[in-house]
C-alpha cells in the first residue's frame, strides 16, 4: 500500500508578511522504505534532538546545520517522492480565512488529486494530529473520497487518519521538507529547498494565472 505523509507550513490567515502557505507530502512505495526512513528519523533524533531535550525532530526548534543535515541525509535514501502545493494568500478569498477547514480541504485535494492521479492500487494518507482538530477529520476524508471517486477515477481504497507526530518519524521528516519550501517561497531562502531537488515531483502554484504577481 502506498502511504502519504501530509504537512502544513505557515497559517491560513491574511498575515502580509506570511503571503505563502505550503502543504507538503512524502509518498512511499513500501513498508521497507518507511522503515528505512523511520530508521533513519531515530539516528537523527539521537544527533539532533537529545541533545537540545526535545521530544521529537520539529524543524521550528533546529538551527540551520541541523536542519541541513536531516535533508541530506534524507535524499541520500532515494526511497520517497516529495510533492507540494504553495498558495499564494494574496489571492484568497478573505471569507475563507473565516473558513478554515473548507478552505484546507479544497487546497489538500487539489494536490491529492495529481499523486492520485499517478497511482493505481489502495493509499493511507496520515497527517500530523495537530494540523487540524479530530472533528474535522471525517469532512476531509469524505470530501477527498467524494472527489476521488467522482472527478478523479481512482477507485481504490483510500485510508486518511491523524497520527501523532511524536510516534512518527516520517511526518516529522516531512515537518523538515515543508518549512524548507516555506523559507524558499517566503523568505528567498533556497539552499535548503534545493537540497530536496533530486526528490521533487509536483510542484504546484496556487493559483496558478495569479500566484506571485504584485
Amino acid at each position: 500500500m502506498l502511504v502519504i505523509y501530509l504537512d502544513e507550513s505557515g497559517a491560513l490567515n491574511n498575515v502580509e508578511k506570511e503571503r505563502y502557505f505550503v502543504i507538503s507530502a512524502m509518498a512511499t512505495a513500501t513498508k521497507q522504505h518507511r522503515k528505512t526512513l523511520s530508521n533513519l528519523g531515530r539516528k537523527l533524533h539521537v544527533t539532533h534532538c537529545i541533545p537540545r531535550n526535545l521530544d521529537e525532530i520539529h524543524a521550528s526548534d533546529l538551527d540551520f546545520p541541523a536542519k541541513q543535515d536531516i535533508l541530506s541525509r534524507m535524499n541520500e535514501l532515494g526511497c520517497f517522492v516529495l510533492d507540494y502545493i504553495v498558495v499564494d494568500k494574496k489571492y484568497i478569498k478573505p471569507l475563507l480565512f473565516k473558513e478554515k477547514n473548507i478552505c484546507y480541504n479544497f487546497l489538500v485535494a487539489q494536490l491529492l488529486k495529481k499523486i492520485m492521479r499517478v497511482y493505481k492500487e489502495p493509499m493511507q494518507i496520515l497527517l500530523d494530529n495537530h494540523t487540524i482538530k479530530a472533528g474535522s477529520l471525517n469532512s476531509l476524508r469524505d470530501y477527498i473520497v467524494t472527489e476521488a471517486r467522482a472527478k478523479w477515477n481512482f477507485e481504490y481504497e483510500i485510508d486518511l487518519n491523524l497520527i501523532d507526530s511524536k510516534q512518527c518519524k516520517c511526518i516529522q521528516l516531512i515537518d523538515v521538507v515543508s518549512n524548507a519550501i516555506y523559507a524558499k517561497y517566503n523568505y528567498g531562502k533556497r539552499h535548503l529547498y534545493d537540497l530536496s531537488a533530486p526528490n521533487y515531483r509536483f510542484k504546484i502554484k496556487f493559483p496558478f494565472q495569479k500566484f506571485g504577481q504584485s
